[in-house]
């Protein structure tokens, strides 16, 4: 009974873990983001996949997502049939890994916090 009791408590606090924390790493994502038009900064998204095993938490771009990658690697650009002028490489705009990071930080805290 204590250990079903302790499942029950462990499942509630990741799941209101992963509730908070993907939100916040959403908001921290779309603040480092880019913004030329503001549609890739705006089309950050949090979906939450509950099913038997648990929750999973889901950060993503529904606007540009493709744009993703590249924004954050940098690339040999080719925009609109057009590639630099000097041949080259366009420089990363890093917005996606510190707010992971913090997420994966933030989530085990939270959860340990309410366990303890």
């Amino acid at each position: 009974k204590t250990l079903d009791e302790y499942g029950d408590k462990a499942q509630m606090a990741i799941e209101t873990a992963a509730v908070g924390v993907s939100m916040a790493a959403r908001n921290k994502v779309k603040d480092g983001a880019p913004e030329r038009t503001g549609k890739y900064k705006e089309g950050w998204k949090t979906t939450l996949i509950k099913d038997r095993l648990g929750v999973e938490a889901v950060v993503y771009n529904s606007v540009r997502p493709g744009l993703t990658q590249l924004l954050e690697h940098g690339h040999e650009i080719v925009v609109y049939g057009h590639a630099l002028a000097n041949g080259g490489r366009t420089a990363p705009q890093i917005h996606i890994a510190p707010a992971e990071q913090w997420a994966i930080d933030e989530f085990v805290k939270r959860v340990t916090r309410a366990l303890e």
